[in-house]
């Protein structure tokens, strides 16, 4: 995690200045109007809002590195586009539009930035269970063991069949959440967040949610010309001009072919 040589505030990009200060007092609007950040953006003075609102519902119970590490599982899951089936509804899912061009929105991140109401228990292990934000029929298990110094992550897609694609990780706990937690100063205890983000959304989240992708093409093709009726086609191009047609020929040979034999047509009458 980089370190920051203020120590009274950080400028963030929209010019809004944050307190650096303990946190333990800063309600929910307050966490609202902190300048949206990503887990790798994170520094020895700020995390993100996500983040911090998710570290909050710990108090009451005794932290533990294992949890606040599972805390930022939960984290880059939201970021990467997924919600804890503990919190999916059509309430939430409406915010959501089925939109191919992005995987989430920050802005609606902390709407559903909550932990499972068993989540700060002692067990030594946790079945964390995500949904993907645009398609509640894709889930994604992530089964997270405390062995020492190490949490043993093992993601898979949920989906029935016999064969299952899983993506495992041993993180070593000390080197991103010191071992002294204390949660009035939050960033305090984080380590090499950038690199934990890296790790976890390259070799966990995004393999899952490429493959979610891929299915969901299949299904719902993206709009494209390639898919226009054989009426319609014919129509749009008459209305290009020679340079157009050119260049929309040389997208691809589908296309192409399609101009060729329109022009071919066109001569003969």
């Amino acid at each position: 995690m980089e370190s920051n040589q203020t120590t009274g505030s950080i400028e963030s990009s929209d010019s809004q200045r944050v307190s650096t200060g303990p946190q333990e007092h800063m309600d929910d609007e307050e966490i609202e109007n902190e300048p949206t950040l990503t887990l790798d953006q994170s520094t020895l003075q700020i995390i993100p809002s996500h983040l911090r609102k998710l570290l909050i519902q710990l108090k009451g119970a005794t932290p533990t590195q294992y949890n606040v590490m599972n805390c930022l599982v939960v984290a880059l899951a939201l970021e990467t586009g997924f919600i804890g089936d503990w919190c999916y509804c059509d309430d939430v899912l409406k915010n959501y539009a089925l939109n191919w061009s992005y995987s989430f929105d920050r802005r609606l991140i902390l709407d559903v930035a909550n932990l499972p109401i068993d989540f700060s228990n002692n067990n030594t292990s946790k079945i964390l269970k995500f949904k993907f934000s645009i398609s509640p029929n894709n889930e994604i298990v992530v089964l997270s063991v405390d062995s020492g110094d190490l949490l043993i992550l093992s993601a898979y897609l949920n989906d029935n069949r016999t064969l299952k694609s899983t993506s495992c990780l041993a993180l070593p706990v000390s080197r991103y959440v010191i071992k002294a937690i204390n949660l009035n100063n939050l960033p305090s205890i984080f380590r090499n967040l950038k690199e934990l983000s890296i790790m976890l959304k390259n070799n966990l989240f995004l393999p899952l949610r490429n493959k979610i992708y891929s299915e969901l093409t299949l299904k719902f093709p993206n709009p494209s010309l390639v898919g226009t009726s054989e009426f319609i086609l014919p129509i749009i191009i008459r209305y290009l001009n020679k340079k157009d047609l050119v260049a929309l020929g040389s997208t691809c040979k589908t296309i192409h072919n399609v101009i060729s034999f329109y022009k071919s047509n066109k001569k003969e009458t």
